[in-house]
């Protein structure tokens, strides 16, 4: 703090901005004031010369502390900018996801088309129901090669993967204490290359909850139900599962109602991929409900090819995106009332379902009618034994 001489009371003394007011020009900076004055200022600089010396100290004293802060900003500036340009060169990238690779001068991240598509068959086969144990399990089957330097899928390796963010190119800053990691800051957007869209890894957190909520993920050989959390009743609203083979509504289950009545799965799956095949085959369909049952097709018809998991599991995604809303009637159109703890009856004859495609019409399913017991009401004709008339 500048101390103001003493004065007898009649004159007050100047300040210092007055005497930086009337001293210099008001035009000139901050940094011209601190290197001296100029030819054009003459006059204004003989004013302040011939004041008093008790006077002239407090602007002097705070032309020179300017100078001085003027000097170290310069500096300061100056060296933060070098600073900032080592960093730039010096900034080498020493890690990056599994799916990705790192440019040869190691400042940049790598798309690796390969690695994406095996990325994304995990996510749609979580979507589909699957857990980590089987998904590893398959992977490794087909002799998929992971990324990291572990010989083999594991469960942990893809439950990480489905719960990183880095998959649709967010990167979380982290830092180390105790041996753990912390958050540091927002996570910055579009980081890494995406190799998945959000809707996809959102839609595979959904699905893990229910697996979650379920007690885990199906461990089967094959895929059991194409159709899981996709059926409703038609005749309550409530929820179709996958019950001892069949396909059953909730309520029948908890007994709180509906028609104690259940599909057989594999009779309800092969009449609605029958039901897809022909629609399919369809020449007055729209274009682009049959470009989006082309692929779908395609897997059914993969089916009784010798890679039968990645043809049901292809079905199920699928199946998972192009159909909002799939109504099963297993009691028919003219189902009988029955006691709430009546056996459960199986196949009605009745029996039907609708399928409504994405941006399509309703269409009505049956079963697919067979020679046999379990398919027609008839009996088969009878053929007498040799030696018999």
């Amino acid at each position: 703090m500048i101390r103001q001489p003493k004065c007898d009371g009649t004159v007050e003394p100047p300040s210092c901005f007055s005497l930086l007011l009337a001293g210099f020009d008001g035009t000139r900076s901050l940094k011209q004031v601190s290197t001296g004055p100029s030819r054009q200022d003459a006059d204004a600089t003989s004013t302040v010369r011939n004041m008093p010396a008790d006077s002239s100290a407090p602007i002097l004293h705070f032309v020179k502390k300017l100078d001085g802060v003027m000097k170290v900003r310069r500096h300061t500036r100056h060296g933060i900018t070098q600073i900032n340009a080592r960093a730039q060169m010096a900034r080498k990238l020493t890690a990056c996801p599994g799916w990705l690779g790192l440019s040869e001068d190691r400042t940049a991240f790598v798309f690796m088309p390969d690695r994406a598509v095996v990325v994304r068959r995990i996510f749609e086969a979580s979507i589909s129901g699957l857990g980590g144990y089987t998904i590893a399990k398959q992977l490794n089957e087909n002799k998929v090669p992971p990324f990291g330097p572990s010989p083999k899928w594991d469960q942990s390796t893809i439950h990480n993967m489905l719960c990183n963010r880095a998959t649709v190119g967010e990167h979380q800053p982290k830092q180390y204490r105790n041996r753990k990691e912390f958050p540091i800051g927002a996570p910055i957007p579009n980081y890494y290359p995406a190799v998945i869209e959000e809707s996809l890894f959102q839609a595979a957190q959904v699905a893990r909850q229910k697996n979650l909520a379920s007690g885990r993920g199906r461990k089967g050989r094959l895929i059991t139900n194409l159709f899981a959390g996709i059926p409703t009743c038609a005749h309550c609203g409530s929820a179709v599962k996958f019950h001892r083979k069949s396909l059953i509504c909730t309520k029948v289950l908890s007994r709180l109602g509906c028609y104690r009545m259940d599909w057989s799965y594999r009779d309800f799956e092969e009449a609605f991929l029958n039901l897809v095949s022909t629609y399919h085959a369809d020449p007055n369909i729209e274009q682009h409900e049959r470009e989006m049952l082309a692929d779908l097709v395609t897997h059914i018809e993969n089916l009784s090819g010798s890679r039968i998991y990645d043809a049901r599991l292809r079905i199920a995604t699928i199946l998972k995106a192009i159909v909002p809303e799939l109504k099963i009637a297993s009691a028919g159109l003219t189902p009988i009332s029955r006691k709430p703890d009546a056996r459960i009856r199986r196949n009605g004859p009745g029996r039907y379902f609708e399928v409504t495609f994405r941006h399509g019409s309703p269409l009505t399913g049956f079963p697919v009618a067979k020679y046999g017991w379990s398919r027609i009401k008839e009996k088969p004709p009878v053929v007498p034994r040799r030696g018999l008339r």
